[in-house]
């Protein structure tokens, strides 16, 4: 073979691996990252070759982050959780849905009447994923994280809840629903866990729901908070900060956007018990641990 197609290749294979090493962080650690989308949220939780995407946006610059943390030849996304169903969530889940294989789909049991979501519906349906409705009480595992949903309760509901749009989820037909309750407070709440590093995601839950769900379970202490509902006041409560002392907190928010947020008060609340980073002033927020140590890029 001619020498210099042998050396082309050699190149080849050894920018592929080094490519690798640069993409996935140390096998020994997670990596969490607040993804820079906007007014909006998308989080990605990378282990090795797993990945956890949390919500989506409001459009395809989840796709950006993406495809700057993951290698381009990984396209399977092992667990894609969505929050609940406003756009600033799940949009860009579409797009995802698109270019990428998710094997596993997490989401509340709420409909909504938008017409982006009956796109994504069709979506998680078409491609073929596997859905699961959240509740209070699951466990699940994606290598070595370990996740606990924490919200929403079925309890909460108190019966306002009435049949929507009918899914064929493999054998079994499953029905979304729709209810008059905020959808914010019916945020797919969640602690994930990587052997002594726990994160607390929150979607854009309220302080009714959280005062309901602080009755319900015991948060514990966490190293990691997503700070609900973009930092606006009628979101992070002080109780809520009380019970689960986060060391880091991540607000994820647009650069100068109309609702004021994150809000002044809900800063100085944060300030009393962690370290604060934001989108709209940092970019992406990344986060690493090994498990014990954690720290920020």
């Amino acid at each position: 073979m001619n020498p210099k197609i042998i050396s082309a290749v050699f190149l080849l294979i050894m920018g592929t691996v080094l490519f690798a090493f640069v993409k996935y962080p140390r096998s020994d650690v997670v990596q969490v990252i607040a993804c820079d989308v906007g007014q909006g949220d998308g989080f990605l939780i990378i282990h090795k070759s797993y990945q956890i995407l949390i919500d989506g946006g409001a459009d395809s610059q989840i796709l950006t982050c993406l495809s700057k943390y993951l290698p381009f030849w990984d396209r399977v996304i092992e667990l894609l959780i969505l929050t609940h169903p406003q756009e600033d969530h799940y949009r860009g889940l579409i797009d995802v849905f698109e270019r990428y294989n998710v094997q596993n789909f997490l989401l509340p049991q709420i409909d909504s009447s938008n017409e982006s979501f009956r796109l994504l519906k069709n979506s998680m349906v078409g491609e073929g994923a596997n859905v699961t409705f959240a509740h209070s009480g699951q466990k699940v595992r994606v290598g070595l994280i370990y996740l606990e949903i924490l919200w929403p309760d079925m309890r909460f509901f108190n019966g306002n809840l009435k049949e929507g749009d009918s899914l064929r989820l493999g054998d079994k037909i499953e029905n979304l629903y729709q209810t008059e309750i905020n959808p914010n407070n019916l945020s797919v709440v969640f602690k994930a866990r990587y052997k002594n590093f726990d994160m607390l995601f929150t979607g854009d839950i309220e302080p009714t729901a959280i005062e309901k769900l602080l009755g319900l379970v015991e948060i514990g202490d966490v190293e990691y908070l997503k700070v609900p509902h973009h930092g606006s006041r009628n979101g992070l409560t002080k109780d809520l900060l009380k019970f689960a002392t986060p060391e880091i907190a991540v607000i994820s928010v647009a650069r100068n956007n109309s609702y004021g947020h994150p809000h002044q008060e809900i800063l100085e609340m944060l300030n009393q018990y962690a370290k604060v980073f934001r989108t709209d002033l940092k970019g992406d927020v990344v986060v690493l641990s090994d498990g014990n140590k954690i720290w920020v890029k």
